[in-house]
């Protein structure tokens, strides 16, 4: 792995058809930018929910970042989103930062 200054990547979903995008840094981090660390924010604390695409893409990107030495943390998650993500098995869990509020139409705690 080639050492030197980590990446920094930051990305705001406001909407679940927002989470598409995200296979786009997947792409990107295959290739161009080579095996240096990258560490991602994505902030989700203006995006409710996601639909188990969504989920895989965030899984995926996870495994991938901490794959090339980086890491990926999402902020401000859903109460909806945490538990999918959490779903998806202890190796597919990102840092979860804030957030906990729940989606439209789950009753609050």
């Amino acid at each position: 792995m080639t050492r030197g200054r980590s990446l920094r990547f930051d990305a705001v979903v406001e909407d679940p058809r927002d989470m598409g995008h995200l296979a786009l840094y997947i792409t990107m981090l295959t290739g161009a930018l080579g095996r240096r660390p990258i560490h991602m924010h994505v902030d989700l604390a203006r995006c409710p929910s996601v639909d188990a695409a969504g989920v895989d893409l965030l899984v995926e990107l996870h495994r991938r970042l901490r794959d090339l030495g980086g890491r990926l943390t999402l902020l401000g998650p859903s109460t909806q989103i945490r538990h999918l993500v959490q779903l998806s098995g202890p190796d597919a869990l990102p840092e979860m930062v804030g957030g906990g509020a729940p989606a439209p139409g789950e009753p609050s705690r």
